[in-house]
């Protein structure tokens, strides 16, 4: 019997399939608002978040990084 307790970690794949998900809305997003500053700060801490399980997102988290504190020091 299955204890209701554990939670189960999600396999690196199911990681991935739910992180390309989640940065594609994002990226739908910077293409549409009038504001893409925000939206590159939540991919930023979206793909901070999921580098500990999808590799690729810490290189995505690193690009946004440096292009939203471009962004900052240009202001």
């Amino acid at each position: 019997m299955c204890d209701p307790r554990v939670t189960t970690v999600p396999t690196q794949d199911e990681a991935e399939v739910v992180y390309l998900q989640q940065v594609t809305t994002l990226a739908e997003e910077l293409v549409a608002t009038d504001d893409p500053y925000e939206v590159g700060i939540g991919i930023h801490g979206l793909s901070a978040h999921a580098s500990t399980e999808v590799e690729p997102a810490g290189f995505v988290w690193l690009i946004w990084g440096t292009l939203t504190d471009w962004v900052e020091l240009q202001a």
